[in-house]
């Protein structure tokens, strides 16, 4: 047999019986279509689908059927009204009135029904046609002006659909069945309009109005929200006791002899006595009084001021506060630290010693609504022969205890933990006691405050346990603690002059390595660092913690930067700004950025002082808070409880502003009240 023949691929075969288009009926004069008895209507294509009940409802009101005995409309012959793109018209408001009403009706009639029955049948709404236009009536005269856009009822946009509200039974709603126009007047009264949020813009929040204190809302209102947030903030993140094995020792503390006393006091011309000076305040009409204050002497309280005043003699280059717990009655004491002369200069290439001065000064009871009652006085000093001291900073919390504690002999209670920075390149910590357990050991001493010679609780410095020669690094400018418990971290600033320039060095105050711990008999214990980077090109000048979360940290340096650094990537900051020469840092607590203060030299006309640099997380280009006359050195303070800036200038001039709310773009303020408030 032959083989078969394979078939074979091509075009498909087109059918003789092709679709035909319908035709088209062409009109005659009289309007009816040629060739034909009755029009035929052209064919409009439908969606595919279901209709909803909403639609259904639509027609069957179009068409004035009954409601008590309504024909399922025939989905495929019947098509509600289209707008001109061949969509249909949406009615939501409307309609879903007309069905609830509806509804309303039937449960009516059936309550009725069961209870008495009732054979009235309910009226069926109708639509009324529209009005057609008259082509004979003169167009309408137009209004000069700006013209209005008009809402398109026939828009597709489903977020142009209002909601509706049902009405009270037995309201009327012929006027809901009218014409388009009408019908969409009269449900006004009953269709609420909800404002639309705009996506990517936020509304800043306006307060009005002035406060008892004579301070308007908007800046009252953030002052109370960051005293809440400070409140839950100490509650949470501080500790009531750290470092329990540094109690301070008597055996630490020796009486420096009367004859060295003065190589260590300030060497000014007039070193025992202050310049002449008037403190004079507008408000109460005082006169211009000239005062004079004998060194380490105080003048008493002003009765309508509350100020303290006193002479540490001679100028003033740090000063830290000592924390104590928030609403005790404990007294308050402040560390000061004064040059020994007017005019003394120092070089910040190479470090350098030479004696000074830690004086430790009560304040006594301070409280908010009392004027104080006791004036202030030099509870003791310490004498440092390690240089100039840049910075000192106390233990945030945990270092505290109260001065009736009783612990054994020679242990006295102790009043905190103060890290101090020196020229020398080295940083001591001291273990400071309550000046009553000091005095309780020194019967002799009580009626005049003593200078002390003391042993330092540890020594911290730059280098290594196993370096062969004594590693000398440059001075130290700035160190901060850690700001959360447990406060075993502290960071500092220096600058050696070489190579690596600006160095932060990180240290473990409690660690047990036997590489970073080393103790010796006679001498206090040293401390090396566990991480030591590159963070300028030159001095590191200031440096702060962030208090909300203590892996950020921002410095400031010579080189004119600020740079924001995440502790756990050490090898790059997060970011970087540079514009002038900072010369201090305080980072608020509730905002992601930090407090500038500014050289003069480097900055613009009109923009020297105080700016808020933000950290990066909100993209905030840097703000103006408060303008200065002169350069801010070492001389920022911030309130986490009063949202407020204290800074003081090189002109001797010392404000207090009350900060805005920082989360917000405080640029786009017109109103110089809300942006700051000087007190």
């Amino acid at each position: 047999r032959p083989p078969k023949e394979g078939k074979k691929r091509g075009p498909r075969k087109k059918t003789e019986a092709k679709k035909q288009a319908p035709a088209v009926p062409v009109a005659s004069e009289n309007g009816v279509p040629a060739g034909s008895e009755a029009a035929v209507p052209v064919k409009v294509y439908k969606k595919r689908g279901r209709k909803s009940k909403a639609e259904l409802l639509a027609m069957r009101l179009a068409q004035g059927l009954d409601a008590e005995t309504p024909e399922p409309p025939n989905r495929r012959n019947e098509e509600p009204e289209t707008t001109p793109g061949g969509r249909p018209k949406r009615r939501a408001a409307k309609v879903a009135m007309r069905y609830l009403h509806e509804l309303a009706q039937e449960v009516e009639s059936t309550r009725q029904t069961s209870e008495t029955p009732s054979t009235e049948p309910r009226d069926a709404p109708v639509a009324k046609p529209e009005p057609d236009p008259d082509p004979s009536a003169p167009p309408a005269p137009k209004r000069r002006g700006r013209k209005r856009k008009k809402a398109n009822s026939d828009s597709d946009d489903a977020s142009q659909d209002a909601d509706f509200v049902v009405p009270e039974a037995g309201s009327d709603t012929e006027g809901a069945e009218g014409d388009e126009d009408n019908g969409l007047s009269e449900l006004e009264d009953v269709i609420e309009e909800k404002p639309q949020k705009t996506p990517g813009k936020r509304k800043h929040n306006q307060f009005f109005g002035m406060a008892s204190n004579g301070l308007t809302n908007n800046m009252m209102i953030p002052v109370c929200r960051i005293t809440y947030i400070t409140k839950e903030y100490r509650e949470q993140w501080h500790s009531p006791w750290e470092f329990p094995e540094w109690i301070p020792s008597m055996k630490d503390w020796m009486i420096l002899p009367q004859r060295l006393k003065l190589e260590n006091f300030p060497q000014m011309p007039d070193w025992r006595k202050s310049r002449l000076l008037f403190l004079i305040n507008p408000k109460l009409n005082e006169t211009d009084i000239l005062i004079l204050i004998l060194r380490f002497q105080s003048l008493p309280p002003h009765p309508d001021r509350w100020d303290l005043t006193f002479f540490v003699g001679g100028p003033v280059w740090s000063l830290e506060w000592c924390p104590t717990p928030e609403g005790s009655s404990a007294c308050h004491y402040a560390a000061v630290y004064c040059s020994r002369g007017m005019d003394d200069r120092h070089k910040i290439a190479e470090a350098f010693t030479e004696p000074g001065l830690l004086q430790i000064w009560r304040l006594g009871n301070l409280q908010n609504e009392i004027c104080p009652e006791e004036k202030p006085s030099l509870a003791y000093g310490i004498t440092v022969d390690q240089g100039c001291i840049w910075d000192m900073k106390f233990c945030p919390s945990g270092a505290w205890e109260l001065p009736r504690t009783k612990r054994k002999l020679p242990q006295m209670a102790r009043l905190g933990l103060l890290a101090v920075a020196f020229s020398s390149g080295r940083i001591a910590v001291y273990s400071l006691p309550h000046p009553e357990s000091l005095n309780a050991h020194r019967r002799s001493q009580l009626k005049v405050s003593a200078v002390y010679i003391v042993q330092c609780t540890a020594v911290l410095e730059v280098g290594s346990v196993h370096a062969g020669i004594s590693l000398e690094c440059g001075q130290c400018f700035c160190l901060a603690w850690e700001p959360t418990k447990t406060h075993q971290r502290l960071v500092a600033g220096f600058y050696d002059g070489g190579e690596t320039k600006g160095t932060v060095a990180v240290w473990s105050l409690v660690t047990k390595s036997l590489l970073l711990r080393v103790r010796q008999a006679g001498s206090a214990m040293k401390l090396y660092p566990f991480h030591c980077f590159t963070a300028h090109d030159h001095a590191v000048r200031t440096i702060a913690w962030c208090k909300a979360n203590s892996n950020f940290l921002a410095t400031a340096g010579y080189d004119r930067k600020v740079k924001f650094w995440d502790l756990r990537r050490w090898y790059e900051p997060l970011n970087i700004f540079k514009r002038s020469l900072h010369t201090e840092l305080t980072w608020v607590l509730p905002w992601c950025g930090v407090l500038t203060g500014q050289e003069t030299c480097f900055s613009a006309y009109g923009l020297n002082g105080i700016h808020y640099v933000d950290s990066g997380y909100l993209g905030f280009r840097p703000y103006f808070l408060v303008p200065r006359g002169g350069t801010v050195w070492w001389s920022i303070s911030s309130s986490d409880w009063l949202n407020t800036c204290v800074s003081g200038d090189a002109a001797g001039e010392v404000i207090a502003v009350v900060l805005p709310n920082l989360m917000e773009n405080p640029v786009n303020l017109k109103r110089s009240s809300e942006r700051r408030f000087p007190v």
